[in-house]
Parts: structure tokens; sequence; C-alpha cells
């Protein structure tokens, strides 16, 4: 049998990519989802020809001795790489028949290594609707690489700048911005985006400099949400390599984002037919199979 692994067990609300990733993989293929100790007991009671592994945190799984001995069972490894800075697992890092699908460039010189924009998956086309908060509005993790970044974009009086992130980051984003404001976010992110008038795409500097890359999960969920997106001039050539950039929706100080803001409506209605109804889901769906 074939089967997809992912760290840790999956729920519908779940937020976390890779197991969203893991629950489409299954869908696609018909193939069981193994995302608990039991199941991966009961995946090792066949032979397993191929095992997709979509890269996630180890470190809090439960059935590490499962996994391995599901690699070692494993006649192919598939390892499906959204994210750089997971590292391959050592036990399937040593099997021969390994092959990485992954949203970024083969940095590391894998033998067998196929660049796909997993990323589309996170694209949901919703109904535009009116913002409720003026600005720039943020979500995501505190990165340390990212910090002076955040300083250039956040760190102002010109517009007011909003930042969704978790409770335990609120008050280092609040140090590199004081006048900044934590929204709480509640729900699932496509539908609180929606209350703001627009967000910014920043990407980190090593992409930009070493690794080449797929555009970012938020790319696709703010896109889809119908809310403005900025890009950060120095995200050009990921946005070129995808086939999005565009001149005029690029910021390169915070004066050049309130100008953009002032001319919102039209430009939110030209990414908005830029992009039109494209259902990036099939178009993913195609490309992952025809990668196979």
């Amino acid at each position: 049998m074939n089967c997809v692994l992912t760290f840790n067990k999956f729920t519908e609300k779940q937020i976390v990519v890779s197991g969203k990733i893991a629950s489409w993989i299954s869908s696609l293929l018909r193939i069981k989802l193994v995302d608990t100790k039991q199941k991966a007991q009961e995946a090792l009671q066949s032979d397993i020809d191929t095992l997709f592994i979509v890269n996630g945190i180890l470190v809090f799984c439960d059935f590490r001795n499962e996994i391995k001995q599901m690699v070692d069972k494993a006649k192919h490894i598939v390892w499906i790489g959204n994210d750089y800075q997971a590292t391959i697992i050592p036990w399937a890092k040593k099997k021969p028949s390994l092959r990485r699908i992954a949203v970024y460039e083969n940095f590391d010189n894998l033998k067998n290594h196929t660049v796909l924009d997993l990323n589309k998956l996170l694209h949901k086309s919703l109904p535009k609707r009116d913002f409720k908060y003026e600005g720039m509005f943020y979500y995501g993790a505190l990165r340390k690489n990212r910090v002076e970044v955040f300083r250039k974009w956040f760190n102002h009086d010109m517009f007011d700048v909003y930042i969704s992130t978790a409770q335990r980051n609120a008050a280092e984003f609040h140090a590199i911005s004081p006048l900044s404001k934590i929204y709480k976010a509640d729900g699932e992110v496509q539908q609180f985006l929606r209350l703001f008038q627009s967000s910014i795409y920043i990407e980190d500097q090593i992409i930009t400099d070493k690794i080449p890359h797929c555009p970012a999960n938020r790319f696709y969920e703010v896109t889809g949400s119908k809310v403005l997106l900025l890009y950060d001039g120095k995200a050009k050539s990921t946005l070129v390599r995808a086939g999005y950039w565009d001149d005029a929706f690029c910021v390169n100080s915070v004066l050049d984002y309130k100008r953009k803001l002032e001319n919102w409506q039209e430009l939110r209605d030209k990414q908005i037919a830029m992009f039109g109804e494209r259902d990036f889901k099939a178009e993913l769906n195609r490309e992952f199979l025809a990668v196979l």
C-alpha cells in the first residue's frame, strides 16, 4: 500500500499547513493518512510501497519509533517540503530511493528533487467585502531574521499597523514597533484577514539571496481573501518566477505604502482581476500528479 505521514494529528480546524498538505495528498491519491501512533501501527501490518512524508516538527510526535519502522519498511520515500528550514529526518535521508517535492529550489543538492508550488493549496477564493480597519495587517511568527524588515515596515506613525501573532511573541513585536496594535485573531485566517484594508508580502533574506522559493502561504491566503496585498520590492525575484509580479503593487518604503493606500480601491480591483476566479487547487492537483 501507499500512505502519507504527518507527525501530528490532523483536524479540519487546525492551522498547521503540513497537516493540510498531508490531508490533501491522502484525498487526491486515495491513500491512508497516518497521523497517530495507532494508524502508524496499523500501517506497519502491511507492505508499504511509497511513503509520502510531509515535513513537520518531530519533537512533539509520540510515535517516532513507528515512523522509523515505516521508513525502513517502505520501498520508496517522497519527502514533501513546504519549509526550507525543516530538515529531512535522518531515517528517510539514508534511503537510496528518497526523492523530494518541495516549494524551494534544491539548495542542498539532493539527488532527486522537484520544485512544486504546494502553497497554492492555501488559496480559497472568497467574495470581496469592505474593510473594517484601515492600514496594514501582518500575521505570523516572530522570525529573528526578519526583525530589521519588521522595523522597517511596522515602526512608524504614517498609518495603522495591526499584527496577529502568538501571545508569546506579542511583547517582542511591541518592542520592535511600539505603535503597532496586536490583533487577537479568532477563527480561520481568511475570515479575519478580510477585516483589514491591506497586507504586505515580505520574505526572509535567505530566500532572496540563496534559496529561490515559491510564494509563501500568506500570498495565497491574502489574495484569495480579496484583500489588497502590496509587495516588498525585495521579493520581486520570487514573484516574477511565479508570474505574479506587477509594479503597481510594489512598495520600497513606508511612504510608498501610504501612497498606494490612497489608491486602494483601484489597486484592489486590479489585483482581483489579475487572479480572477482562477482555481489554484485544481492547478496544484494536476501539477502534483504530473510530477509523481
